[in-house]
C-alpha cells in the first residue's frame, strides 16, 4: 500500500520503505506490528535459553545481523535474504534447551 501512496503523492514515482519494520506497521498497523514483535520475542527467548554452541552461535549471528538489516531493506519479500533468517530461526525454536546437539567424532 505505501508503495501505491508514494506513486499518487510523490513526483518521482513509486517509492518503498526501505525498512521492513516501518513497512510492517504501514501496511498491516498495529495488530500486524504487535505480532511480528511477538515472533521476534520468541525467537530471542528460544535463543536465551539454549546454551550456546557453534551452530546456535551462527544462527543468532544470523538472526540479529538480518535483524539490523531489515532495518534498512525490504529482505522479508527477497527469499535469497529471508529463507536464512527463517532457518535460523526454526534452528533456535526447535532445539530443546535441555538436549545437547550430538556431534560426529
Amino acid at each position: 500500500q505505501f508503495t501505491r501512496y508514494s506513486q499518487t503523492h510523490l513526483h518521482y514515482g513509486a517509492l518503498a520503505t526501505h525498512n521492513e519494520y516501518l513497512r510492517y506497521a504501514a501496511e498491516l498497523g498495529l495488530p500486524g506490528l504487535l505480532f511480528l514483535v511477538l515472533i521476534i520475542a520468541t525467537v530471542a527467548r528460544s535463543a536465551i535459553r539454549l546454551r550456546p554452541t557453534d551452530v546456535r552461535v551462527a544462527a543468532v549471528a544470523c538472526l540479529i545481523s538480518g535483524a539490523v538489516g531489515l532495518g534498512f531493506l525490504n529482505g522479508l519479500e527477497t527469499p535469497a535474504i529471508s529463507l536464512p533468517l527463517f532457518v535460523s530461526a526454526a534452528l533456535l525454536c526447535a532445539w530443546p534447551a535441555g538436549q545437547p546437539v550430538r556431534r560426529k567424532a
